[in-house]
């Protein structure tokens, strides 16, 4: 179990805002105060809301409860003749004297 914090970028913070303010007014100017300084939650912030997320994790007995872990699939990185381009002096030569 893990927790993140919101961004509240470029539009989204006074919307945000906003929908606090009709949803749970108490809240909004809290809010304000935690994403004044821009749109990430400063980050003393969001390591104690991580730690408090963790503490009552550990104290309800909330974990990972997946049997299987998913992980994604990674692809080979391509070889250097299927990544480069080959082109030869003469080819280039003559692309430039036409």
């Amino acid at each position: 179990m893990g927790a993140r914090a919101v961004y509240l970028g470029s539009g989204a913070k006074e919307h945000f805002l906003a929908a606090l303010e009709r949803g749970w007014p108490g809240e909004r100017e809290r809010c304000e105060r935690l994403y004044a300084r821009g749109a990430y939650l400063p980050r003393e912030a969001g390591e104690r809301m991580r730690g408090a997320v963790a503490a009552l994790a550990r104290r309800h007995a909330v974990a990972d409860r997946r049997t299987v872990r998913l992980t994604p699939e990674v692809e080979p990185p391509p070889r250097a003749e299927e990544r480069q381009l080959g082109l030869s002096f003469a080819t280039a030569r003559a692309a430039c004297t036409e």
